[in-house]
């Protein structure tokens, strides 16, 4: 027996390396696409992988499945336009002033001096599509076919209404964002069904198209944001649910996923589906009673909600599916940042970012596949005005804006409302340990005024920063 097998194991050789070989060419042949999904407002326990119980989001969850939940993800941002210019860009939005969020012609709108995922990724020799709300600018220069994208199908303020020829739904609603023109590149566009739908269908459309090249999708539904507006055939299949609001946002919920399955399903009919990567996260944490754009989301077990940095507002479901690289069904528990998609985005397709470039994120994929223990970031931090927080380790420094009666832009942060959480045990943050714990606290604050000292003026809002560190602005 031992004679046979080792006149066998030449051929066994030959066949491995065949085998290899055949590997390597299909993966040259065949580089890694990445369709990053990204939601609006979406609560945090409203996919069935993070609590949800009254309707069901099985083509969301099955990114999980097939992938990996990340269950200690954390946008930038707690409100839309600052926490898209961060993971668009790899980097904390206050570096480059867009601090605040907003609408309109300049200065709103992301310095041009920044980089987005899109021009990494053409710069890589990708097509690059943006489909969706883009709210990081208006202006021709901001446009998403200047700002790296080959294709652009969305609209570009904070909002917009979901039923063709909608009118705003109230007097406080501006018509640019809840009834403006979706646009087809730089022209109007010619949609005739519920827009989650529509934008779903554009983006296979985009997948149909650049199958056989490699390419970056950015697919960024505004469901389900407000206004909160549903097909009458989603409204029936959740008619048990008692609240209103619930009831019309579980119903903009199920069109949402309804997308997210025939994107899965076009990428699997392409063939292509073992090698696409596929994100789906929301932009902030969904936005609860008290506030003008509250749509019946849930985000138990954490407190507060959206323009919040308690996790309610910053802790998202994040999903990842990397076939043959992130096991399906894990889990990864440690704290990672939307900041990190970019880098580990380039890591995955083995190009490095543009010269010049300096990224507060990082390629997480060593993390993921555990083949490094501990955790990519021991603190991550956030301002908007009044409103800070930083995270390190177990615990959490946070003073919040609305809760206090802060407005938006006030002038400075209050230290002596600072908040101290451990929350590693204390998820909904009901245990402030801010005068139990004195001395951790000061050290935090110390951390973050120092975060804090490299930051520059905010472009827009009245909150200023320190002498000598006034924003140019170069829009």
């Amino acid at each position: 027996m031992n004679g046979v097998m080792v006149q066998l194991y030449p051929t066994i050789l030959s066949l491995l390396a065949a085998t290899l070989l055949a590997v390597n060419t299909v993966s040259a042949a065949n580089p890694l696409n990445v369709v990053m999904i990204v939601s609006d407002d979406m609560g945090y326990a409203d996919t069935g992988v993070t609590g949800l119980k009254d309707f069901a989001t099985p083509n969301i969850d099955s990114i999980a499945r097939d992938g990996m939940f990340c269950s200690r993800a954390y946008v930038t941002c707690a409100v839309c336009s600052p926490s898209r210019a961060g993971f668009l860009t790899g980097c904390y939005q206050q570096r480059f002033g867009h601090e605040h969020n907003g609408g309109g012609p300049p200065p709103f709108g992301m310095p041009l001096s920044q980089k987005t995922m899109g021009d990494h990724f053409k710069a890589a020799g990708y097509a690059t599509g943006a489909i969706g709300k883009w709210h990081l600018g208006e202006s021709e220069a901001q446009h998403p076919l200047s700002r790296g994208f080959d294709e652009f199908v969305g609209h570009l303020g904070g909002g917009h209404a979901y039923l063709p020829n909608a009118k705003p739904a109230g007097p406080a609603q501006k018509l640019d964002e809840h009834g403006g023109k979706i646009l087809d590149g730089r022209n109007p566009a010619v949609w005739n069904e519920y827009l989650t739908t529509y934008f779903g269908h554009r983006a296979v459309d985009f997948i149909d198209r650049h199958a056989t090249q490699p390419f970056f999708l950015y697919l960024a539904f505004n469901a389900p944001h407000t206004p909160l507006q549903a097909r009458e055939t989603d409204l029936a299949k959740v008619a048990s649910i008692p609240d209103d609001r619930r009831r019309k946002y579980a119903a903009m919920m199920l069109a949402l996923d309804e997308s997210v399955g025939e994107v899965l399903a076009a990428i699997k009919a392409k063939g292509i589906e073992n090698n696409t990567l596929v994100v789906f996260f929301s932009d902030n944490g969904g936005p609860q009673p008290g506030d003008p754009s509250c749509n019946g989301s849930i985000n138990l077990p954490f407190r507060s909600g959206k323009a919040q940095y308690f996790d309610g507002g910053i802790h998202v479901p994040m999903f990842i599916k990397y076939p043959g690289v992130i096991p399906a069904g894990s889990q990864y528990d440690q704290m990672i940042s939307s900041l990190d998609l970019l880098p580990t985005f380039m890591n995955a397709i083995g190009k490095k970012p543009l010269d010049g470039i300096s990224l507060d994120g990082k390629n997480v994929l060593p993390f993921l596949k555990r083949e490094i223990k501990g955790t990519p970031h021991e603190q991550l931090f956030w301002r908007t005005g009044a409103g800070i927080a930083l995270i390190e380790g177990d615990y959490k420094m946070v003073i919040p804006r609305r809760e206090l009666g802060l407005p938006d832009n006030a002038e400075r942060p209050d230290f002596s409302k600072a908040m101290l959480y451990k929350i590693a045990g204390d998820k909904s943050e009901k245990s402030d340990l801010a005068s139990t714990d004195p001395v951790r606290l000061q050290a935090m604050i110390k951390t973050w005024r120092g975060w804090d000292s490299n930051l520059v003026t905010p472009i827009w809002g009245t909150w200023k920063t320190k002498p000598g560190k006034e924003h140019k602005d170069d829009n």
